[in-house]
């Protein structure tokens, strides 16, 4: 399973002023994870450790009983500090002050530029490769000897990205800005480029990667997707597929989705390839990450990852926009779809490749 994840930002709030209303009589329902309480309200946060029916015999002149306060609950994994999270600043901090424009010019705006990105990254790609096998035999040679080099580029540009991010502090600040889809940012601002998100972020949201695990389940099922095809089908089916779920996935985040957090992942990307795959051979067999003996069909797999991410887009329309996830299944979800329309847009109505007539090998340099 892949993750393109969505960053929930922490409620900051001040209660200042609610502490000191003489008609305030008891506060609002904490979160431990969520509410930050400044330090300077030491008595309130010991007010708010009191059973219930103490609430009403606490006075100001009188101390509350000296009780053991109880541990803090301890956070669940998806909630632990992560260091990008320093440099993830809020709206607020962005002072936009001029008019914001039409949403539907913005979301024109947001898929040329999406489209553009994938389409530089494209052609970039190709001519590089073609310019590895024809002049630089050192390249050609290593390219020569690997079954899908160019899959094994694009995982280690991945890795690479994020190698530096937490090997390298003084890059740190600009990863995390440029890495960052902040869709939060996009949709309260109608802009696709502002001080806190580059339009670049656009494209490198889905090279970059929040934390140790995420890069390794993306990593994983990057590579035995995309290996797979470029075997199949050649390493430029693998980087028009790589382009197109790229920005598929961007606009199905800002798109699809009613509450917007910053995402970040290569998901969308592994979701394309899944989808393409599903309908290029169907009799695949899928094995889950690491529980090998649990296997399905591929069908099966995308149908259910279809499924699931379906669910979570409609979830956040259900609820208007009060429920978030923490996966971009908008991102998901359009990938999937790009992946769909690459394999029409490629073979048309071509009968499906069975396991019997493969060719390991259709590309040969």
């Amino acid at each position: 399973m892949s993750l393109r994840l969505l960053i929930s930002r922490p409620l900051r709030t001040n209660i200042g002023s609610i502490t000191q209303s003489p008609c305030w009589r008891r506060p609002p329902f904490l979160i431990p994870s969520k509410l930050i309480v400044p330090s300077s309200y030491s008595g309130f946060r010991n007010y708010a450790r009191l059973p219930p029916f103490q609430h009403h015999q606490h006075h100001p002149s009188t101390s509350p009983p000296s009780t053991p306060s109880p541990p803090p609950p301890k956070p669940s994994p998806f909630e632990e500090s992560n260091p990008d999270d320093a440099y993830l600043l809020s709206y607020d901090s962005l002072n936009e002050s001029s008019p914001k424009p039409a949403y539907a010019v913005f979301l024109v705006r947001f898929i040329l530029a999406s489209v553009a990105m994938s389409a530089i990254f494209l052609y970039s790609s190709i001519f590089a490769v073609l310019a590895a096998y024809d002049h630089s035999p050192y390249l050609s040679s290593i390219m020569r000897s690997s079954p899908a080099p160019v899959t094994a580029t694009l995982l280690a540009a991945n890795v690479l990205l994020f190698g530096l991010k937490r090997g390298v502090p003084a890059l740190t600040p600009a990863l995390v800005r440029f890495g960052y889809l902040r869709l939060d940012i996009l949709s309260a601002t109608h802009r696709i480029s502002t001080r806190l998100s580059p339009a670049l972020s656009i494209f490198l949201s889905s090279f970059s990667h929040r934390n140790f695990p995420h890069i390794l389940l993306n990593g994983v099922a990057f590579y035995s997707f995309g290996s797979y095809i470029e075997v199949l089908d050649g390493w430029p089916t693998l980087l028009i597929l790589a382009a197109a779920s790229i920005s598929g996935s961007a606009i199905g985040s800002l798109v699809l989705q009613r509450a917007h957090a910053p995402s970040i992942g290569a998901s969308g990307v592994c979701m394309g390839f899944l989808s393409y795959l599903a309908m290029r051979q169907p009799d695949m067999d899928l094995s889950i990450m690491f529980i090998p003996f649990i296997r399905l069909s591929i069908g099966m797999g995308t149908l259910g990852m279809t499924a699931w991410s379906v669910y979570g887009v409609a979830r956040t329309w259900i609820s208007r926009g009060t429920v978030s996830n923490m996966l971009d299944h908008g991102g998901h979800l359009g990938g999937l779809i790009m992946g769909y329309g690459v394999y029409k847009w490629q073979h048309g109505n071509e009968k499906p490749v069975r396991r019997r007539n493969i060719n390991p090998y259709p590309y040969s340099f």
